[in-house]
């Protein structure tokens, strides 16, 4: 690809402004080759600064003819931050060519937020002599906003800048992310704990978890998960041993666990628990834990009552039997006076029937 200094597009608010002149010097154009090269190696080095330590960016480069298969966007910048040369990578971040991008103002794909950034970013090189960095967003030609690193210094004796840029976008975009389940795990209700499985030691609880238990996360981190059981008809390691055997079978556990806070205090939690592997501790367990303390009151008063209302069923069952068996005595008694009675009777009519 050949790139132009050229504007082939009038810029309405720069009119006045005088454009740099094209320099096809070989010798700068080899350079340039030689930092399309650098800035492979400073993507995959993560090095942004370090093709700006090279004293030969000091001189005259005028032209930046890139690989396609650079991963950085190049540009070279007027005293007044009009673009004067790009480069492949950045004409597919910002969606235009060479010839259209040329002779625009930088700031102009710039967001509104981050012009202020970009002026402070170009002043400060300008009046230091020295390689700046900055974070800016960009916006394309279609309107896409994209997350920006920009790595720049200026060109001695020519006073043009030169910059490299990094799209951030989706490591942006992952932070974000990042930052978001980071913020729900700090304000859920339910308390997380993460569990190394190698030797079952506490290494994370969020905020809602060292609440539930008393402790802050400095105090649990590092000790043994077990001493969050309650001792019960069983000790607190043979506790969580159970669980551990039914965790490594099938990979997940749920259910209801007695537990101790750090004042002493006994509380019922019903537990998630489920593996997976962490870059950080390798194969762990993460413990979604819900107080259910009030819910097992109420199921035991529920109980309770049910256990009365059924002790009062039989008490009053059994009167009534007593009741019945009465009744059915005292049927028995009258039915028997009733047959005696007719007895009597039918003797008295023989007894005068003679």
């Amino acid at each position: 690809m050949e790139y132009s200094s050229k504007s082939n597009k009038p810029v309405d608010q720069h009119q006045d402004i005088e454009l740099v002149p094209h320099l096809p010097d070989e010798t700068v154009r080899k350079f340039i080759r030689y930092i399309g090269y650098k800035h492979i190696e400073l993507a995959l080095q993560d090095n942004g600064a370090s093709f700006m330590n090279d004293p030969r960016c000091k001189k005259n480069p005028k032209e930046i003819k890139q690989h396609d298969f650079s991963p950085l966007g190049c540009l070279i910048l007027s005293i007044d931050g009009l673009i004067m040369e790009t480069n492949d990578g950045l004409e597919k971040m910002l969606g235009q060519t060479c010839s259209e991008l040329s002779g625009l103002p930088f700031i102009h794909f710039v967001d509104q937020d981050s012009k202020s950034i970009l002026r402070s970013f170009l002043a400060d090189i300008l009046k230091l002599n020295t390689i700046e960095t900055c974070e800016i967003r960009l916006t394309s030609i279609t309107g896409a906003l994209l997350y920006a690193h920009l790595t720049g210094t200026i060109i001695e004796e020519k006073n043009h800048y030169i910059i490299n840029i990094i799209d951030t976008t989706e490591l942006a975009l992952n932070i974000s992310t990042l930052g978001l389940y980071h913020n729900m795990l700090q304000n859920i209700s339910e308390g997380v704990l993460l569990i190394r499985t190698s030797d079952q030691v506490i290494v994370f609880t969020n905020p809602a978890l060292n609440k539930m238990f008393g402790y802050t996360l400095q105090e649990l981190e590092g000790k043994k998960v077990s001493m969050l059981n309650a001792p019960t008809n069983l000790s607190p390691e043979a506790i969580a041993k159970q669980i551990i055997r039914k965790t490594q079978k099938v990979g997940n556990w749920q259910g209801e666990i007695r537990n101790i806070k750090k004042d002493g205090t006994t509380f019922w939690s019903h537990a998630n628990i489920s593996a997976f592997e962490d870059p950080k501790y390798g194969k762990v367990w993460v413990s979604i834990q819900m107080d259910i303390t009030e819910r097992k009151l109420a199921q035991e008063v529920l109980l309770q009552s049910k256990k009365d209302l059924q002790a009062d069923v039989k008490l009053h069952t059994r009167k009534l039997d007593k009741i019945n068996e009465k009744l059915r005595q005292e049927l028995y008694k009258r039915k028997a006076s009733q047959d005696q009675l007719k007895t009597t009777l039918q003797n008295f009519k023989n007894l005068y029937a003679y």
